[in-house]
């Protein structure tokens, strides 16, 4: 039985060697790519046979589609809900002049609007890992060294109130020891 997955199908820009690449999400990097649409659909199904036969071999659950067609869906829902949160649901509705189906939508919209916003920086924010810990380590160590250069100026400067002499040369040896962390 041909199990009929879902395709993801994006151009590759010109300046990164162009053609298509061509993918089936369910199955974990099953991924193929053409210089033309239909060479990289025709690589990516030689991907896919390949692909479930070796999670057969290795005895590999096969996975489902996730994502089935919008047609299959009617866009009516039968919902039971307990008695106490339909009648809470019914008067938040009436205070906001909707019928109890609009707000229903309204919420489910607002939180689905949020799920998706969430993934979105999720996924930023872990892009930006590696950049962030780069700068983090960068911030700690220069403000180490701000530190240990202030303590130096002020033993020089402690130096100065005392009537010890001053020596500049030193001072910058000292400075320049902070700065390269020495």
């Amino acid at each position: 039985m041909e199990i009929d997955y879902p395709i993801v199908l994006k151009s590759i820009p010109k300046d990164a060697g162009g053609g298509w690449v061509a993918e089936h999400p369910d199955l974990n990097g099953c991924i193929a790519d053409g210089s033309s649409k239909k060479e990289a659909l025709e690589n990516l199904e030689y991907a896919k046979e390949i692909w479930i036969e070796t999670a057969l071999n290795r005895k590999i659950q096969i996975p489902l589609p996730k994502c089935e067609k919008t047609e299959d869906f009617s866009g009516k829902l039968t919902l039971r809900l307990p008695k106490n949160m339909h009648r809470n649901l019914s008067n938040q509705a009436k205070e906001e002049g909707v019928s109890l189906n609009q707000y229903i939508l309204y919420l489910l919209s607002f939180n689905y609007g949020q799920h998706e916003l969430l993934t979105i920086i999720k996924k930023s924010l872990n892009e930006l890992a590696p950049t962030i810990n780069i700068n983090m380590e960068s911030h700690k160590r220069v403000r180490k060294a701000s530190k240990d250069l202030e303590d130096v100026l002020s033993e020089q400067w402690s130096g100065v109130n005392t009537h010890n002499r001053w020596n500049p040369k030193s001072l910058g040896k000292e400075m320049w020891g902070v700065i390269n962390n020495e």
